[in-house]
């Protein structure tokens, strides 16, 4: 995925720092709130193509990935393996990103929320 134009500053206020609610910020400004979603496209927003391009795909792999996402922040205990002297981020013109060789460690924690929502029906009423 090139992620280039991700780091413009003319298109982005301070693109090399970590915002979590750049995008959020940028839907309230614009007059489009459908604009600047994660599986928009646009010319500045080529992760998934764009015009007849455009990964017809893209919001099952959004789905997917935040599925999988919140499974593994639920369920799991992260940890950098401090062992491992590699760089953390991998830059140049076309690509910023974390280091793929990167170790990270994943333990099975203990769960905060309980995912598969085990209800006792009788608890329930269902008289009204």
């Amino acid at each position: 995925m090139g992620t280039g134009r991700l780091r413009y500053p003319v298109l982005y206020e301070n693109p090399d720092t970590f915002d979590a609610t750049r995008f959020p910020k940028m839907r309230n400004e614009d007059f489009n709130n459908n604009s600047h979603q994660y599986v928009s496209t646009s010319a500045e927003m080529v992760a998934f193509g764009h015009g007849r391009h455009a990964c017809s795909g893209k919001f099952l792999t959004s789905s997917e990935l935040k599925i999988a996402l919140s499974h593994m922040l639920l369920k799991c205990n992260w940890k950098n393996d401090e062992s491992d002297m590699m760089l953390r981020f991998i830059e140049n013109d076309a690509a910023h990103m974390t280091n793929p060789a990167l170790k990270l460690m994943l333990r099975r924690g203990t769960e905060e929320i309980n995912p598969n929502l085990d209800v006792d029906l009788e608890l329930i009423d269902t008289d009204e």
